[in-house]
């Protein structure tokens, strides 16, 4: 599931409904932060985060220094405390 701007709140959360509808196969989560963060507070009973096995995120450092602290901590929040997290520059 991609969560980029452009899209709207009920075209992203219709992606998740897409994806329930055959919860057989893995799901992939890639956004941004603010998307992310909407998606998790908006859709809480489509997607479940405290399934979530690995945090990615990909210029870390860039996001911290553009603002995003509040968004990511929020994000973390919500995510498991046991998972595998991988921040790249």
């Amino acid at each position: 599931i991609l969560l980029i701007g452009g899209s709207s709140p009920e075209e992203d959360k219709q992606l998740f409904i897409e994806h329930a509808a055959n919860p057989s196969k893995g799901l992939i989560v890639v956004g941004t932060p603010g998307k992310l963060e909407s998606a998790l507070y908006s859709t809480p009973q489509l997607f479940n985060p405290r399934q979530l096995e690995v945090l990615i995120m990909d210029e870390a450092d860039s996001l911290l220094e553009m603002g995003f602290e509040a968004s990511l901590n929020k994000i973390l929040q919500k995510l498991p405390k046991q998972r595998r997290t991988g921040l790249f520059s």
